[in-house]
């Protein structure tokens, strides 16, 4: 798959598409034409209605979001997941997957982020493709604006 560099390393971005982190992971990439994609729900559904076709998101056989989840850990090399305040039931689902598949991932509270940790992370050589998602915008109004803001932080660190 193609990845682009980001801040000195080679990802490709993925998520879910859900509201808060998933869509500020996607848009950063979009705004940086770094490679991006996941796997939505069939209807491309999330909670505040239809995912725009502008993400390039795969929609999956099932309306739930169980698969959806599933696949965007199991193909991807790591996840990266952002909360704040308290962990969504998504986002612990999301976590007990990369558990369950021996997959990577970094949990960051987006209120107190470290950004140094984030970057060594992603410069891992073996992760091509990262699976970002977390909180939804219901469950914390802030997380979309943290995430972006974390991401264009890692982005000018070099």
């Amino acid at each position: 798959m193609k990845t682009s560099v980001l801040s000195g390393y080679r990802i490709k971005i993925i998520s879910g598409g859900q509201t808060g982190a998933d869509r500020a992971a996607l848009d950063f990439a979009i705004e940086h034409n770094i490679p991006h994609g996941g796997f939505c729900p069939r209807g491309r559904i999330a909670e505040d209605g239809m995912i725009s076709k502008r993400y390039n998101l795969t929609e999956t056989a099932g309306e739930g979001f169980l698969t959806r989840t599933k696949l965007n850990v199991k193909t991807s090399d790591a996840t990266v997941l952002f909360y704040a305040r308290r962990m969504g039931r998504g986002t612990l689902l999301t976590w007990k997957y990369c558990l369950k598949l021996n997959k990577p991932c970094l949990i960051i509270n987006a209120e107190s982020p470290d950004v140094k940790e984030l970057i060594l992370f992603l410069k891992n050589p073996n992760f091509g493709i990262v699976n970002f998602a977390g909180s939804r915008m219901s469950e914390c109004r802030v997380i979309y604006g943290l995430v972006k803001e974390l991401l264009l932080r890692s982005y000018r660190l070099k």
